[in-house]
């Protein structure tokens, strides 16, 4: 699955990245006032959790290739301004 085609996506707010299954590649944080950043494997903010709520500062931060299979959500915190980037 880690040979699909990139996509992206840029988000400042708690949203469906994808429904299905897919692969979390990374994200470049683009500005950030105490933002954070929370990844489910599901179409809601629930269920798996693929990488728990952080704190990312400005830059591009890989997010080792995750695997999900229902679905990705993002749910976003304070104030930050994010390029995810998914296949």
């Amino acid at each position: 699955m880690n040979n699909l085609a990139t996509t992206y996506t840029n988000k400042t707010a708690s949203a469906l990245i994808k429904t299905g299954q897919g692969v979390l590649k990374g994200m470049y944080v683009n500005s950030t006032s105490a933002g954070t950043i929370k990844f489910w494997d599901n179409t809601a903010g629930s269920g798996t959790v693929i990488n728990n709520t952080i704190t990312p500062a400005v830059g591009y931060h890989d997010l080792g290739s995750a695997n999900f299979t229902t679905g990705l959500y993002a749910t976003i915190g304070g104030t930050l301004d994010v390029t995810l980037y998914y296949a």
